[in-house]
């Protein structure tokens, strides 16, 4: 499921020209090693971020002309979790990572850039359903006391690339099939007006 195409772009401030590469490929590299390191040895949090931002990021959920929903040429059947250690100050990811690798929706699960938070990646039935696909997963994560970044709603939102020694594959995962179902729209017929004359043209 992860042997599959999606784009890859220069940096964060660089929404233009993605190039095609192979999802299973970037997620197995360890070209990212050296920017990792420097940042797990960084104390300034601006400057982490900096560091994120200038590292290659890919869309995991498929590929695009440029980086908006808009652009969206192919779905991936995958949806990211990003799971945040400030918003999840209680956790031990560690720990976390092998709870969530029993889970046989996810097909891949590693340490984000800061070594503080967890990334992974969720294969979905429906892939025009990605966003009522992702609501669930939030309702569903939070039984668990995890929270969820919401950025990865949105079909484009990036992955920076990332170094784990030790990632987590499910080759063979199986697809989230709930959704939430959008509540239907009510419809108003307008009221016919009664003619006063026949004589209308």
């Amino acid at each position: 499921v992860l042997d599959i195409t999606v784009s890859e772009f220069r940096n964060a401030f660089s929404p233009e020209d993605p190039k095609d590469v192979n999802l299973l490929d970037w997620l197995r590299s360890d070209q990212f090693k050296p920017q990792i390191e420097q940042i797990k040895k960084c104390t300034n949090s601006k400057e982490v971020k900096q560091i994120k931002k200038e590292l290659k990021a890919i869309t995991p959920s498929g590929t695009f002309i440029t980086r908006r929903e808009s652009d969206h040429i192919n779905h991936s059947g995958l949806i990211q979790v990003d799971i945040d250690g400030k918003d999840n100050p209680k956790c031990d990811m560690d720990e976390l990572k092998e709870k969530l690798s029993k889970y046989d929706n996810i097909a891949f699960l590693a340490k984000s850039a800061s070594g503080k938070g967890l990334f992974g990646l969720v294969v979905i039935q429906y892939p025009k359903k990605h966003k009522e696909h992702f609501d669930v997963l939030v309702e569903a994560y939070d039984k668990l006391n995890i929270r969820l970044d919401p950025k990865p709603r949105n079909v484009a939102s990036l992955r920076f690339g990332t170094y784990d020694p030790n990632p987590y594959f499910n080759h063979y995962a199986v697809p989230f099939k709930r959704y939430k179902k959008q509540p239907q729209k009510k419809v108003y017929l307008a009221k016919k007006e009664s003619n006063k004359s026949n004589n209308r043209f």
